[in-house]
């Protein structure tokens, strides 16, 4: 006769037992089933806060079941899913200075998120590190530069994060276990969580391919755990469940808990429930006015249930849900909780012992979500229960659980040997600023870690098993990076120029922070270095010390106010061209200036925008005559002159007097021909002006037709 299986499900309410036998290698049946309320509020949130009071009920409970069933020594248990502590965590490496992103550096960078999640939990908790076993985590997703990326792996970039969510465990659950067991004359057999436990009777392995959450809605809390890619990808809890229920009717009708508890338990559709409140009025309400009073209690239940789920599965809704636990079968839950999570009323769904395969229940033991959690701890500890394992790091003992199978990160993150060091990081570079632009040397790469399992070279991705001897010798930080000027820079060659018949030569101007220096020297973070070469005429000339004179200005007077005249130009020739100070450089340019010292009138009227003369032209006699007259008059050390080819100097006093402006008259044509008009008295002649009578005094116009006419 096979040995009969005594297992312990220790709930914030109550205790529940079971006695379950095993019939052949796979079936089961459950015998005998005992539960049990505790009297105080010995349980907190999964965590066992009396240890006297809770092993009285489990003394009560092994009391029972050994008048039915004779002596019982062990006993499977579970710790709770909400003792869990689910933190997401990140971490981010600089790409900058690396070709591609390894393998190998993902995992690190995995590991070293998971590590930010603990040290967060250690800054929430106040705990030290040692109190909290890290029993599982999955990757929420990659980022590459801030952008959301399927995989990191052979991507180049800036920065790459991964973001993490990870589920730890507190060591006092556990004692705290086996302290109340020891107390009942108990040992513990078997140790499993009640999300697994839960998980090992409804989602076999077979099924954990697929991405279901399995939701167990207790007195105190909620607990979730998800399943995909073949594992338990993760764990959470929210603080509220079927107590919020019953809470709201208690307050609602004055109602001791207790008698809220016992009325939400007949709360079925069809069905009026008659009670009494404190004062002893009596009252009668049907299913549609309890679900009108509890409906914000249900739905602030559902959307903290849809939310965790969301969190824990990676902001996006599971393929199905299942819910078991006793405030499963609060109405109308399981339709909202599809309706947050946007999936079909038919994948959210409560299920009960009946889909447990291969156990047999008796006919005495009421069907029942809330019994799914006990029968699957007493078959998950059974079939695989959580074992401690021992594994040597560097010499060190470090004993953790085997929640799932246990790789070497696993190890080295409960060891508290930080991941981000595994890989050798790379030297610092240079920040460095030549001719104005920013450029960055980069330092050597680190050099990865050597991680040895038993001698053997393994990755942090390899299975360890108890009694295994993990050596780790972190990889070594690159060299610093190095560099000189002549390494940043090509050398630049003199100039050779002549300038008016003298050779120059013009070495390149190489400085450091402002300093004169070498091509040879070594080169700092931050430093600034220019090399330069001069690049126009003028800066030339600058540079060999030729000024670019200019001559002195000249003061003239018109009508009789003195004006400044600009200073004289300077002639500046490149190669025979006449050029620019701004005129780009040539190696071997000859370079001539001649200075402009003296001008003439014409000159001088152009500068200040004189016009000396007015000038028409018409036809006389049938040719063209080209007339012209001053229209000032000007005195050049005060005697007047004509020739506007005159060229003054800074010692001449020149004075502009402009004359009356009248129009050309008919008898300005002679000046400017040979014709001379007959002198004989009994010569008769008519002037005509585009062949009109003309006097000699008649204004005469640009384009007219003069004519002198005998008779």
């Amino acid at each position: 006769m096979s040995p009969l299986l005594f297992s312990l499900d220790i709930g914030t309410r109550s205790v529940v037992g079971t006695i379950m036998k095993q019939l052949d290698d796979e079936q089961y049946e459950v015998i005998d089933l005992v539960q049990v309320e505790h009297k105080e509020r010995a349980m907190i949130d999964g965590q066992i806060h009396n240890v006297l009071s809770v092993a009285q009920v489990i003394e009560q409970i092994k009391e029972q079941f050994e008048e039915r069933h004779g002596p019982l020594k062990e006993v499977n248990v579970a710790a709770a899913g909400r003792a869990l502590k689910t933190i997401r965590g990140e971490a981010s490496i600089d790409l900058s200075e690396r070709l591609l992103i390894s393998t190998e550096a993902v995992q690190n960078l995995e590991l070293a998120a998971v590590q930010e999640a603990h040290e967060q939990l250690m800054k929430q908790t106040k705990e030290l590190s040692t109190t909290y076993y890290c029993v599982g985590y999955s990757v929420l997703q990659y980022e590459l530069d801030g952008e959301v990326i399927g995989n990191l792996i052979d991507q180049h970039g800036q920065v790459a994060t991964i973001k993490v969510i990870a589920t730890f465990l507190p060591r006092v659950v556990i004692e705290s276990l086996i302290h109340s067991l020891e107390r009942a004359g108990l040992k513990m057999a078997g140790l499993t969580l009640e999300p697994i436990a839960a998980i090992h009777v409804l989602i076999p392995q077979s099924m954990r391919r697929l991405n279901v959450a399995l939701v167990d809605i207790g007195a105190g809390t909620s607990d979730i755990a998800i399943t995909s890619d073949n594992t338990i990808s993760a764990y959470g809890m929210v603080p509220i469940a079927g107590d919020e229920i019953t809470e709201q009717l208690s307050n609602h009708y004055l109602l001791d808990f207790p008698i809220a508890e016992q009325i939400k338990r007949q709360w079925t559709d069809g069905e009026t429930v008659e009670f009494e409140d404190i004062l002893g009025m009596m009252y009668e309400a049907t299913y549609d006015e309890l679900l009108s009073i509890l409906s914000p209690s249900i739905d602030e239940l559902a959307t903290s249930i849809s939310e965790q789920i969301l969190s824990l599965n990676g902001d996006h809704p599971p393929q199905a849900v299942m819910v078991i636990g006793g405030g499963s079968l609060t109405p109308t839950l399981t339709e909202r909780v599809s309706e947050h999570l946007k999936l079909p009323q038919a994948r959210v769904q409560i299920r009960d012992t009946k889909a447990i395969k291969n156990v047999i229940i008796q006919d005495n033991i009421q069907n029942s979500p809330a019994l799914v959690t006990p029968i699957g701890i007493a078959l998950a500890a059974q079939e695989s229960p959580i074992q401690y394992v021992s594994i040597s790091v560097n010499g060190r003992d470090i004993r953790l659980f085997e929640l799932s199978n246990l790789t070497v990160g696993d190890v080295l993150i409960n060891a508290q040997i930080n991941v981000s060091q595994l890989f050798g990081k790379p030297g610092l570079g240079m920040s460095l600023t030549v001719n104005g632009q920013f450029i960055t040397v980069p330092g050597e790469h680190g050099t990865p870690s050597i991680i040895q399992r038993n001698g053997e070279l393994v990755s942090i991705k390899s299975p360890v098993a108890d009694g295994d001897s993990i050596e780790v010798i972190p990889g070594k930080k690159g060299k610093d990076a190095v560099a000189k000027i002549e390494d940043l820079i090509e050398k630049v060659e003199p100039l050779h120029i002549t300038i008016n018949g003298e050779p120059h030569t013009i070495e390149p101007t190489l400085t450091l922070n402002g300093e004169p220096t070498t091509l040879d020297q070594s080169l700092k973070d931050r430093d600034v270095v220019e090399a330069k070469q001069l690049t126009t005429v003028g800066q030339c000339l600058e540079h060999c010390g030729v000024e670019i004179a200019r001559g002195e200005s000249l003061l003239v007077k018109i009508d009789g106010r003195p004006h400044q005249l600009k200073p004289s130009n300077l002639l500046l020739y490149m190669n025979g061209q006449m050029t620019t100070p701004q005129t780009a450089i040539q190696n071997g340019a000859v370079i001539q200036l001649i200075q402009q010292s003296e001008r003439t009138l014409a000159q001088i009227a152009k500068e200040l925008n004189l016009y000396t003369t007015s000038a028409i032209s018409v036809q006389f006699n049938g040719e063209l005559v080209n007339i012209t007259r001053m229209n000032y008059t000007i005195f050049v050390n005060e005697e007047e002159v004509t020739d506007l080819q005159l060229v003054v100097t800074n010692e001449d006093d020149v004075s502009w007097q402009a004359r009356p402006t009248t129009n050309f008259m008919f008898s300005d044509v002679f000046a400017h021909t040979d014709f001379e008009l007959p002198t004989a008295a009994t010569a008769q002649y008519q002037l005509s002006r585009n062949g009109n009578p003309a006097e000699f005094t008649d204004p005469i116009f640009n384009g007219d037709e003069l004519a002198v006419n005998f008779f």
